[in-house]
């Protein structure tokens, strides 16, 4: 591997590391905007998690909240992909393409329904209105832990570590908000506007191919 390749490496993990915290930036500012204000934005080996003080946050708040980081990470792949076009390859083997098909597979993957990840998360708020705070929740970290464990799986059978470290990390925190819905809420509270705790949003890096993360 050439030094133009190392470069090159470097240049795309900045990229789609800046591409995490544009992602996370659009959750912090979403709830900004609501006033509920961001703890920290925390990069993680298996992505980034903004710690937004959710409390008192409505269903929908949390569903446009949810949306945003995916929404940011969607219109950056178009950018890229469109920057790509210019040159004249949006491969993944080429710089703008690989940046380009980074963010639309953060995107992608981030709204997967597996609470509490941000389609988990628009998942639990579609079903708040209509069950209630407690029961939405226990439905959603259900679903969650259904995830985590296909991606158990998944991480055995083909040898990714980071993975497995991802399913363990949604089977805890499905358990945990489960729990703190129980205690938050109380059985068979269905107030959609009832106060919530500190919310933790995910975005996962995944690396595929050769030398680059998507």
């Amino acid at each position: 591997m050439g030094p133009l390749a190392v470069l090159l490496g470097l240049a795309f993990l900045v990229a789609v590391f800046a591409s995490v915290v544009a992602h996370e930036f659009g959750h912090a500012l979403t709830a900004r905007a609501y006033g509920h204000p961001t703890r920290q934005i925390l990069l993680l080996p298996i992505g980034g998690v903004a710690q937004i003080d959710g409390s008192y946050m409505t269903n929908r708040q949390e569903l446009l909240v949810a949306l945003a980081g995916p929404l940011v990470s969607f219109l950056l792949a178009g950018a890229f992909f469109t920057f790509g076009a210019v040159t004249g390859d949006v491969s993944p083997s080429s710089f703008l393409g690989a940046v380009a098909w980074a963010n639309l597979g953060i995107a992608a993957f981030n709204l997967v329904p597996a609470f509490p990840m941000d389609g988990g998360r628009v998942f639990r708020a579609l079903l708040a209105d209509r069950l209630g705070n407690l029961r939405a929740t226990e439905i959603a970290a259900a679903v969650g832990k259904i995830a985590a464990v296909a991606f158990g799986v998944y991480a055995f059978t083909s040898g990714r570590p980071l993975m497995a470290v991802l399913a363990a990390f949604l089977w805890f925190a499905a358990d945990s908000e489960a729990a703190m819905a129980v205690r938050r809420f109380g059985r068979g509270d269905p107030d959609i506007d009832a106060p919530r705790g500190p919310v933790r949003r995910v975005v996962i890096v995944r690396r595929v191919g050769r030398g680059f993360w998507n």
